[in-house]
């Protein structure tokens, strides 16, 4: 689920507690600043296209 192509609003807010509890949240968000995936949900962020979290515009 969490590297999932399109996650649905519910799908959110279940990964949204366990990344908050999560013991390797650190490195999951130092993975996410290297990788820069295109999609998913990453140390509490969502990834949607082209490397931009969810609700952010194209540059």
């Amino acid at each position: 689920m969490f590297t999932a192509d399109n996650l649905s609003p519910a799908d959110i807010e279940v990964l949204k507690p366990i990344c908050a509890s999560c013991d390797v949240a650190l490195l999951c968000r130092q993975y996410a600043k290297a990788a820069k995936p295109t999609v998913g949900f990453w140390a509490g962020k969502h990834y949607v296209g082209r490397g931009r979290k969810a609700g952010q515009e194209a540059a």
